[in-house]
């Protein structure tokens, strides 16, 4: 049997913007799909297809083991947050008992990716604009607020703008503190607008290099890309550039950023693939191609023809007979 590549949450945007993104190229590799769904519209695209258990049962790693080894899968390319969080947890056994390498971020990149407190102590290490951020539980945060209202009340863990709440008084801010587990969330300083929202994508190759960045302005719908142009911000590209040599980029590495004035606001980092995958592959930053030529095929150089453009999203029906 031919060397496999599994992609993981097919049922989600991201998942299926990974196997678009293989698809439009010639890959010498099987895509195996795997999801928690049993109907996802993935398994429809890929060459084999499994349903799994939720990432938290503990029968989850064993089954990605199986199906790795009964389908001889050599890179995994996990497809929403959480299946990297399990695969970071379970990297060891599922290395030690298949051949599978699932392609994960550096450690300081998983850091500041997952916990929102973390990044803003780290943009502040790193003298990048960030948003005025407090701990949910700091006592002195009432009287710092008063001034800079509306603001924002995030989970420091979460992804797709989840659990946020916008917060325009001190008395919404402590309605929301009764009904939150509060020792979980940030309160942050409301900037920008919807309409000046960036995300800046680079990669970080098994070698240690970095490509160059790729820009996108966007609009977002729940959490998600709809819209996009390219752009080219060169002060923001070196942002980037520098924050991702800072982190050791492993893999597929996004930047989200608002803008206010002329001044860039980092707001979030995602250590893995985006929503957006699939946009930016259509761009030429096929993140994906990039992971296979690298961590599989270890090419050394991998030149990227970029293209300009602007993209809109749809909704497309996936019909089943039965």
């Amino acid at each position: 049997m031919n060397a496999s590549i599994m992609i993981t949450g097919v049922g989600a945007v991201i998942g299926q913007g990974i196997i678009k993104s293989l698809q439009s190229q010639t890959v010498r590799y099987r895509l195996v799909g795997v999801d928690s769904n049993p109907f996802s519209v993935g398994f429809h695209w890929t060459d084999a297809s499994y349903s799994v258990p939720r990432v938290y049962d503990p029968k989850w790693v064993e089954v990605i083991i199986d199906i790795c080894n009964r389908e001889n899968v050599v890179l995994i390319l996990p497809g929403i947050e959480q299946d990297v969080e399990a695969f970071l947890r379970d990297f060891e056994k599922i290395v030690k008992h298949s051949c599978a390498l699932p392609l994960l971020n550096s450690p300081e990149a998983l850091k500041v990716g997952f916990d929102k407190w973390e990044l803003y102590l780290f943009a502040k290490q790193m003298k990048v604009s960030i948003p005025l951020t407090w701990l949910a539980t700091d006592a002195n945060r009432t009287s710092l607020l008063e001034p800079i209202y509306p603001i924002l009340l995030k989970p420091r863990k979460g992804m797709a703008g989840k659990g946020i709440y916008r917060i325009n008084s001190v008395n919404e801010l402590r309605f929301w503190e009764d009904r939150l587990a509060i020792n979980d969330y940030i309160v942050q300083q409301y900037v920008g607008s919807d309409d000046e929202e960036y995300t800046v994508s680079i990669f970080g190759f098994k070698s240690g290099d970095i490509s160059e960045p790729f820009a996108l302005r966007r609009k977002l719908n729940y959490g998600t890309t709809f819209e996009a142009e390219t752009i080219s911000e060169p002060d923001l590209s070196s942002i980037v550039s520098l924050l991702a040599k800072k982190l050791n980029i492993v893999g597929p590495t996004n930047f989200q950023f608002r803008k206010t004035r002329n001044e860039y606001y980092l707001m979030e980092i995602n250590p893995r693939f985006s929503s957006s995958a699939s946009i930016k592959s259509a761009f030429g930053f096929n993140e994906p191609l990039m992971a296979i030529k690298s961590f599989l095929e270890s090419k050394s150089e991998i030149r990227l023809e970029l293209k300009n453009g602007r993209c809109s999203r749809y909704l497309a029906d996936n019909i089943v007979y039965i």
